[in-house]
């Protein structure tokens, strides 16, 4: 397979990756490249297991996160408010029974006084293809998760896009 990059470019390193390697001598400066790679590779370990570790075993992993930034420790704790709890009631919910984004059919039956957003955003529905009248998800994070499965599921209308 012949590329259209010229050859200089193939075997040099990429911008991306000389600004990786950059990162990483100043957040390691004293370790040589295989050892930053180890100790990346036990990070994402770390993080992994502290997204889906039961409570009884966060008490083992404090040391090692307490060390973390406090936004990466908020994004962390984010994290594993989604995995556990938000996500898997998301995921619960049925399309066009419980949750969905309004269509243009629907729009007749939802309340003139409606804000905008619950055109935009999924909205509860009380049975079959009938979404409820004036109510709204009253979580915005499963309001968020809601929607991004509904237009997963339905796609983007024209309206979207314009």
């Amino acid at each position: 397979v012949t590329s259209s990059l010229p050859s200089s470019m193939l075997s040099s390193p990429s911008a991306a990756s000389i600004a990786q390697h950059k990162h990483n001598a100043a957040y390691y400066p004293e370790k040589p490249a295989a050892a930053i790679e180890d100790s990346e590779r036990e990070r994402w370990a770390l993080f992994r297991r502290y997204l889906e570790a039961p409570l009884s075993e966060l008490q083992g992993m404090r040391a090692a996160v307490e060390e973390l930034p406090p936004m990466m420790l908020k994004a962390l704790n984010l994290g594993r408010s989604w995995v556990l709890t938000l996500l898997p009631h998301v995921l619960s919910k049925i399309h066009r029974v419980g949750f969905g984004i309004l269509r243009a059919a629907d729009l007749l039956v939802v309340d003139p006084k409606s804000p905008p957003s619950r055109k935009l955003l999924a909205v509860p529905f009380v049975g079959k293809d009938v979404p409820s009248r004036a109510s709204e998800f009253a979580h915005p994070d499963v309001l968020i998760g809601l929607s991004i499965l509904a237009y997963r599921y339905d796609g983007l209308r024209e309206s979207d896009v314009q």
